[in-house]
């Protein structure tokens, strides 16, 4: 009867470069806190919904610190979505570029979870996870869209266009179609 083959050991190089990416990836979320909380004055509840990368960044911290891979593998919705969509949606001009650069270390993040699924065994706890991170992530998907057309002054207070609850425009939207 073959012997069942554990997981194996994450090599050396990928934990050390793991380690620098969850520095960086802490540095991004103190700053994201200190902008939300201390200079745009965001309500907790904002905090979280506005700047759901602090969520993303806190569940592969988790998942890389306490070495649960089925919790890295969870992470990589949040990860692709908001790191990779936060590349494509906000600008990259001014202050926002510092939220480009907490992005761009989203995805760094985004790729070492996958090479560390490749490198090592231990499939069944990596597509549980994954599986586990899409539904959970559409139920918070559900709840940040929501809070977020519901309070557009938040946008406002960072510097973007205003969300159109009736319209489902935004004021930017809305700015272009007057001036034609």
């Amino acid at each position: 009867m073959a012997k069942k083959q554990q997981p194996e050991k994450t090599p050396k190089w990928l934990r050390i470069t793991g380690w620098v990416i969850l520095g960086l990836n802490a540095l991004c979320m103190i700053n994201s806190a200190w902008f939300f909380m201390g200079q745009a004055k965001f309500p907790f509840l904002g905090w979280i919904f506005f700047n759901a990368c602090f969520v993303a960044a806190l569940i592969w911290i988790a998942g890389f610190v306490f070495r649960f891979r089925w919790l890295t593998a969870a992470s990589l919705p949040f990860l692709l979505f908001f790191g990779g969509g936060g590349l494509l949606f906000f600008p990259w001009t001014g202050y926002m570029i510092t939220a480009q650069i907490s992005h761009i270390v989203m995805m760094i993040a985004f790729i070492h979870a996958i090479v560390d699924a490749f490198s090592t065994r231990g499939w069944k706890q990596e597509v549980f996870g994954l599986i586990g991170g899409i539904l959970v992530f559409t139920g918070f998907m559900f709840l940040q869209q929501s809070y977020t057309r519901k309070h557009p002054e938040l946008w406002e207070r960072m510097g973007m266009p205003a969300y159109d609850v009736e319209s489902g425009a935004t004021s930017q939207a809305d700015s272009l179609k007057r001036a034609e």
